[in-house]
């Protein structure tokens, strides 16, 4: 059998990183516990949820006994006296109802928030000069003071307090981390407890984030210097006005390379003294990286790299390890790994104080799961484009990250999702953008990341004709894709996660068949096909379960889904395989038509709340066996009543990495949502359009404000948002 490539990172950077893994023994202090990053002066209460060996979810003895109410009092005693108000960053939730599992890795999370959000310049600014910052866990006593519970109030979170204790704005179930959204954000909270901004001052509405009012404060000067034009773009890009922002930096380089960059009208013309020269070129290299950057909010991506890399390698300028950063960015959008690390490495070596280089260092620092970076930019959580435009339906400020404005479209989701899962898929044709490595640990990692880009395939397939003017680029990405599938050193055989491998393959190469038009390329598709189905026939057990963590019913009909569209393409499936499966599932059915969640005929605790529990997995596990002939059309409509029932208990999970509600896990929620859509061929052919319908309907109200899908923040964004094309895909009346 083929080994694992178990070096998750590439191997040549091995070098390059040792100075920045963990090399201590297991009891070691986090890798992140010292990590530096914003430079916000936080009121803190002390407390660690940086996990070790296993997750940390309850407050210590000490940390319990940190009165963190008198802290708030002291804090807002602080907003009585500036007239600020307090903001409030609440990285974690520990409280009587859930305990604080409801997200079991909430740190992740919090080292997003603090290398995205709080280290940008914008947000320190505003919050450093317009608010009290507080940084503290809310615990039971702070919960029951302003009424703040799980689920619907997850972090990371920001509870915004008017001088007088009361809450004046709550953003909470953070899951996009976009900087200029949360100063945007930010900018409406203050107008909300402070009124609108009366100042003739530039400083204090940059202090507040009104960048329209600083640019109309700046517009006054008819003969602006180079650095007022500068300035001036500066805030066009905030306003995301990128023509008007080249523009004037376009101007801005044309005064400093006639030697104006300080003069406005008037002013004597001076021969340039060599200071003079070297602060002119030092602010030539400043317009040149604003230029890249608004390229790159541009997504014009070429034109950003030419002008950055002459930033970068310029021995003069402020925003050269800035320019380096965005370099870097830029080379993982384009699936390079390799070439954004060394990028990453040379900002440190280059740049080592600058705020840039600890934004690069957390993106080199390898967490406790040993698996990946601990940094936001590996996941696909740091953004380089604007934010797609939605405007919030009646102007209220956002609650959350979900999309704001009217529902998208079907295709207008189909086409964000499509690019999103061109531009995450890496180098080597897979996406690994997954950071789930936790049951049992990191060795399962490669055979989620085989899992999800499988899913990724299929919506590429199946979506490629709806969005033409990518056919080429999703052709490019599924040649890749097939050899990164095909590679048997990518699957770690014999360990977690190697089922949802090898039916999510099938799947999908079912799909790929499908729409091949030429038999010798059919033909080579079954061949793969069937080296899968021997892999997996082997990897059944005795009773007849295929296993995820453990044996169950669960993943044994997915694994059953991808052999018959296998079978349905012609290739051969041993019957005694099938036979095991249909039985081990049947033995796992109870009266109720309930499916015991660990997989066995024994696992039937639960009573009265089966249905409930079970409600995630009884479509799925129902027309599994509706397939092999040992179910009923009543039985199936009884399992989707069933999942129809609970749907809001499903729902309400689907932002926790944990078991949040019972047996409910937020992890399994657009595993349930696709699997249930698969299960939908098996109702009745009335109730099939309809209940297609009203899966999509809830799809289109799960967006994150950036277009794309996620559940749990481990599965990642490509996984979510595949999971969401499936479910478009199935409902389409041509892919059914």
């Amino acid at each position: 059998m083929p080994r694992c490539r178990f070096v998750l990172l590439p191997g040549l950077l091995t070098l390059l990183l040792v100075t920045l893994v963990r090399s201590q023994p297991d009891q070691a202090p986090h890798p992140a516990r010292d990590l530096r990053l914003e430079s916000i002066s936080w009121i803190e209460d002390g407390a660690e949820f940086l996990d070790q060996r296993r997750f940390k979810t309850r407050l210590t003895g000490e940390e319990k006994a940190t009165d963190r109410g008198a802290i708030l009092d002291r804090a807002l005693e602080q907003a009585r006296e500036s007239g600020r108000p307090v903001l409030w960053y609440v990285y974690k939730v520990v409280e009587s109802t859930k305990r604080g599992r409801q997200l079991i890795r909430a740190p992740v999370l919090d080292i997003y928030m603090r290398q995205v959000v709080w280290s940008d310049p914008d947000v320190e600014r505003i919050v450093t000069a317009s608010f009290v910052p507080v940084r503290m866990v809310c615990d039971e006593s702070l919960c029951e003071r302003f009424g703040l519970r799980p689920l619907k109030f997850l972090e990371p979170a920001i509870v915004v307090l008017k001088p007088d204790g009361k809450v004046a704005h709550v953003v909470a179930n953070v899951r996009t981390f976009d900087a200029a959204w949360f100063a945007d954000v930010l900018r409406g909270v203050l107008e909300k407890v402070q009124g609108p901004l009366e100042t003739k001052d530039v400083g204090q509405a940059m202090d507040r984030g009104e960048w329209a009012s600083a640019l109309a404060l700046l517009e006054a000067d008819s003969d602006p210097s180079a650095d007022i034009l500068y300035r001036k773009a500066l805030l066009k890009r905030r306003l995301r006005d990128a023509d008007g922002a080249l523009k004037l930096l376009a101007a801005a380089d044309a005064k400093l390379r006639t030697g104006q960059g300080g003069r406005g009208r008037g002013r004597p013309r001076r021969a340039p003294s060599g200071l003079a020269t070297r602060v002119r070129t030092r602010r030539q290299g400043d317009v040149a990286a604003e230029r890249g950057l608004v390229f790159v909010r541009e997504g014009r991506f070429d034109d950003a790299v030419k002008v950055l890399r002459s930033v970068f390698d310029a021995r003069v300028g402020t925003r050269r390890a800035e320019a380096g950063y965005l370099l870097a960015l830029i080379r993982l959008h384009a699936g390079d790994e390799t070439g954004a690390l060394r990028r990453f490495h040379e900002i440190i070596q280059r740049h080592p104080k600058d705020p840039f280089a600890r934004r690069a260092r957390v993106n080199l620092l390898l967490g406790v799961d040993d698996a990946r970076p601990l940094g936001a930019a590996f996941f696909g959580h740091e953004r380089l484009q604007w934010l797609p435009s939605a405007s919030p339906v009646g102007g209220a400020l956002p609650a959350d990250t979900t999309w704001p404005g009217k529902l998208p479209t079907v295709s207008e989701l189909v086409k964000r999702g499509v690019r999103h899962l061109l531009a995450q898929q890496r180098a080597d044709g897979g996406w690994n953008d997954a950071r789930y490595a936790y049951c049992p640990d990191k060795r399962i990692t490669p055979n989620v990341w085989v899992a999800v880009s499988a899913l990724a395939l299929q919506a590429l397939q199946r979506h490629r004709a709806r969005v033409p003017e990518l056919a080429e680029a999703i052709d490019d990405a599924l040649a890749r894709g097939d050899r990164y599938l095909m590679d048997a050193s990518r699957i770690n055989r014999g360990h977690n996660e190697d089922v949802y491998a090898d039916a999510y393959r099938l799947l999908y190469l079912a799909h790929r068949h499908d729409a091949q038009g030429i038999e010798s390329k059919r033909r080579a598709t079954r061949r793969s096909m069937r080296s899968i189905v021997g892999d997996a026939a082997e990897r059944q057990r005795e009773a007849g379960f295929w296993a995820h963590e453990y044996s169950n019913a669960f993943c044994t009909a997915v694994m059953v889904q991808g052999l018959l569209a296998a079978k349905d393409r012609g290739v051969p499936i041993d019957q005694k395989v099938l036979d095991q499966a249909a039985s081990a599932i049947t033995a796992a059915r109870r009266e109720d038509g309930s499916f015991s969640y660990g997989g066995t005929a024994g696992s039937r605790r639960g009573g009265a709340k089966n249905l409930q529990n079970a409600s995630t997995r009884t479509a799925l596990c129902e027309a599994a066996l509706h397939a092999l002939g040992k179910s009923s059309p009543e039985r199936v409509r009884a399992s989707f009543a069933n999942f129809w029932k609970h749907y809001d208990r499903i729902e309400g999970v689907r932002r926790t990495d944990f078991h949040s509600d019972g047996q409910i896990a937020g992890f399994m929620f657009f595993h349930t949502l696709y699997h249930t859509s698969e299960a939908v061929d098996h109702l009745d052919p009335a109730l099939q359009a309809e209940t297609h319908a009203r899966l999509v309907e809830r799809v289109r109200h799960y967006p994150e404000i950036d277009g794309l899908f996620m559940d749990s923040h481990e599965m990642g964004k490509s996984y979510g948002t595949a999971m969401a094309l499936l479910v478009i895909a199935n409902a389409l009346s041509e892919e059914r």
